[in-house]
């Protein structure tokens, strides 16, 4: 990147146009090559005829070379993506890059939009990616008055604590992890595998989404990200889930109605609620979530 970070790209190389999925809070891309009993999402967008990509953040997965103070928001929007987009188009030789935002890959991906409006990208996915929180629910809301105070601690070993709480939590207070992961959608077998997404989560960026959250609106480098997506006009798709308790979709639809170009949703639900992660890796992924953004990337 400009500033001295090194990213890291995975890739499941396919001969069509290419598709760069970004992870999402405290994320690595490993849930998006990795499925608990089925296809993983980047080997099945590659099956259907595209070239598939993620890219580690900064401050994420593997990545060094820059500062800790420099991992913000803005940083990872303007920053990294944008570098992103460009080794992908030179590895490939393509004019565009599809883009698909998980979690709060979607709100880096909207304020990227919002202030290059006329960047090289195709279709726009976002999978359960906040815009405005008009109605957070009670652990959002929670974290946003937290936020401030654990943005100054510097957090470490949250895997090994996600892979002890994992099967205890399963167990004594499912409703609690189905927040996040509906244990009725997912195969929670194997939790060594499951928590190889996580990372810790940087401190700055922790404190930007609690006043976020907080605010209602974001607002990055002078512009309200709100309004800004009004200026773009790249075909949209949002996905969100029927039970997630972390972005739910009175946080995420509002894009909708801001958004200047083409744009539709996909609200997945079942006989049991879908949670954030479960558009990644529930039980029926691949034909409620993966073949509609298929078709939608197919779409002119």
């Amino acid at each position: 990147t400009p500033d001295g970070w090194n990213l890291h790209f995975n890739r499941v190389q396919g001969s069509g146009e290419p598709v760069l999925m970004v992870p999402g809070f405290a994320m690595n891309p490993f849930i998006l090559g990795f499925h608990p009993r089925g296809k993983s999402f980047m080997h099945f967008v590659r099956d259907a005829g595209f070239d598939s990509w993620s890219v580690e953040l900064r401050g994420l997965g593997r990545n060094k070379g820059g500062r800790r103070r420099d991992v913000g928001l803005a940083e990872r929007a303007l920053l990294d993506l944008p570098r992103a987009i460009q080794h992908v188009r030179e590895r490939t030789g393509a004019e565009r890059v599809h883009l698909v935002g998980c979690s709060l890959g979607g709100s880096l991906v909207y304020t990227l939009l919002a202030h290059e409006p006329d960047a090289p990208i195709g279709h726009v996915i976002s999978m359960g990616g906040p815009l405005w929180w008009k109605d957070p629910p009670a652990l959002v809301r929670a974290f946003s008055r937290l936020g401030p105070v654990i943005g100054r601690v510097p957090m470490r070993g949250t895997r090994h604590l996600a892979r002890a709480a994992l099967p205890v939590i399963s167990r004594t207070a499912p409703f609690l992890l189905k927040l996040y992961l509906n244990p009725d959608n997912v195969d929670l077998s194997q939790p060594d595998e499951l928590v190889k997404t996580v990372e810790n989560p940087a401190p700055r960026i922790n404190r930007q989404l609690a006043a976020w959250i907080r605010a209602g609106r974001l607002n990055l480098k002078g512009l309200d990200i709100v309004e800004g997506v009004g200026k773009v006009h790249n075909p949209l798709l949002l996905v969100t889930g029927s039970g997630d308790g972390i972005a739910p979709a009175s946080a995420c639809v509002p894009v909708l109605e801001a958004w200047g170009g083409r744009s539709q949703h996909l609200h997945v639900d079942g006989p049991h609620p879908w949670a954030h992660a479960d558009l990644f890796i529930g039980h029926e992924a691949e034909t409620k979530v993966f073949q509609p953004v298929v078709d939608f990337l197919r779409s002119t």
